[in-house]
């Protein structure tokens, strides 16, 4: 007969594990209705960045995003990545078309472009024209060396911009002066970050358009006009915004110089040498990683290393406009210091010398004048960066740097007022132990299998040896 000791424990066991079990069970339920996503990779790839977030929830029109593939087939960090898109705002809608089995479905959108498997179509819906943003699956992942890089973010987020935006600001890049012509595919991406750009030559041509385009000029090697200069003038005292990256030069250009003493900024006819070996390769100290100060423009900069050359010291000027607010972006460290070139624009030795002056130094400065100051619509800002090794792409191939033009890019966003700050660096594809997104389903399995159960186990047997030994 069996003792009522050994019935009653038996009665109890059983309860235990069907509480334990049904607690198990309702909360991998729960946690299944959230879909919950834990993004484990190194670089977080299926993760959106605040940027793209913020641009979500201020978005006010319906997009649909169409993937021209079908779903099962298309990479698992585009599928998460658009599933964070729909997560994050109610007004986002993701279809996935084979545009080999459904070929009328694309017959609105193949006016201007060659479509393809895997590319992305990102359209306003109900526009009248239609108003879309093709990606092609070519730039959703670029191969650069040995390291693969994640645009789908960066494109989708670029284009969603580009869709909902009411006006396209311009970038005007001055000619005239034989200055460095921007790359192709820099201009390309700007384009993409939605913006024109067009060029203009002030000695021909009036300033007639809004505060809110700007003016570049990149490494002139002929002096301005007075015309230009006081075209120049006028625009900035209007609200205008200006970016100047300027090389040194045996040659004076004090017409140049004079708009930038306006704004309280000069530069020092010499160059600059990083004896920081941290920062600098003491073969060539004239090439060196600067220390990227906080601030909107350098915000992505900070994320990494970027690579100057040739760079000279900028001056702040003691007797200057009282309402100029002068912020240092980019300086360089207490070991530098700076060298006085000869007539030939050549270095005697790279090696410091008596009457080098030490550093640091200061290679890039934002001027504003306030619009309360001024009287004008916007704020006055000029930016003056002493080189234009950051746009050059002979430069940039030597130093292999990604985050160079992040310096141009964020001067644009910043100075053009634009409401979209689209700044997205795109995101390294690295191979490592955990590549892939783990669900919040996942890791509740992992943890249940590996710790919890084993757990239970060992309570339970805990239980079964003591009241076995207690009977």
């Amino acid at each position: 007969m069996i003792n009522k000791n050994v019935k009653k424990y038996r009665t109890y066991s059983a309860l235990f594990i069907a509480i334990v079990l049904a607690i198990v069970v309702v909360v991998n339920m729960i946690f299944s209705s959230l879909n919950l996503r834990v993004d484990l990779t190194q670089n977080k790839l299926y993760t959106l960045s605040d940027i793209t977030i913020n641009l979500l929830k201020g978005l006010n029109s319906k997009i649909k995003v169409t993937v021209l593939a079908d779903e099962s087939t298309v990479p698992l960090d585009y599928t998460e990545i658009l599933n964070k898109y729909k997560a994050n705002s109610n007004n986002i809608e993701v279809v996935y078309k084979d545009p080999q089995k459904n070929p009328l479905y694309f017959n609105a959108y193949t006016e201007n472009a060659n479509l393809t498997q895997l590319s992305i179509i990102v359209e306003k819906v109900g526009s009248n024209p239609l108003n879309y943003r093709l990606i092609q699956s070519s730039d959703l992942e670029v191969t650069q060396g040995s390291i693969t890089q994640s645009n789908v973010e960066k494109n989708v987020t670029e284009a969603i911009g580009y869709v909902t935006s009411d006006k396209i600001r311009t970038i005007y890049a001055t000619t005239g002066h034989q200055e460095t012509v921007l790359d192709a595919t820099v201009i390309t991406d700007i384009k993409n970050r939605n913006y024109s750009v067009t060029s203009i030559n002030l000695n021909n041509e009036d300033i007639s358009f809004d505060v809110t385009d700007m003016i570049m000029m990149f490494s002139p090697k002929i002096d301005l006009s007075q015309t230009e200069v006081n075209k120049l003038k006028d625009y900035l005292s209007k609200g205008g915004r200006c970016v100047f990256a300027i090389d040194y030069s045996k040659d004076d250009f004090p017409n140049l110089k004079s708009l930038i003493n306006a704004y309280g900024l000069d530069l020092k006819k010499s160059l600059i040498m990083e004896a920081d070996t941290s920062k600098a390769n003491p073969n060539t100290p004239y090439n060196f990683i600067p220390t990227v100060q906080s601030h909107a423009i350098t915000q992505n900069i900070g994320q990494g290393s970027i690579y100057l050359s040739t760079c000279m010291p900028i001056l702040e000027l003691t007797t200057r406009k009282s309402t100029l607010e002068l912020t240092p972006l980019l300086t360089t460290s207490a070991l530098s210091y700076d060298k006085t070139l000869d007539a030939q624009g050549n270095a005697q030795s790279f090696a410091k010398a008596a009457g080098d002056a030490s550093g640091p130094f200061t290679i890039a400065e934002l001027a504003i004048d306030k619009a309360s100051n001024t009287g004008a619509s916007k704020d006055t800002e000029v930016l003056v960066v002493s080189t234009s090794s950051f746009v050059d792409s002979t430069f940039l191939q030597y130093a292999g740097s990604q985050l160079d033009l992040e310096l141009l890019y964020g001067a644009i966003n910043f100075m053009t007022d634009n409401p979209n700050n689209l700044q997205i660096i795109p995101k390294n594809n690295v191979d490592e132990l955990f590549t892939k997104a783990v669900t919040a389903n996942d890791a509740i399995g992992i943890g249940i299998t590996i710790v919890l159960i084993p757990i239970l186990l060992f309570v339970t047997g805990g239980i079964v040896w003591y009241r076995r030994k207690s009977l």
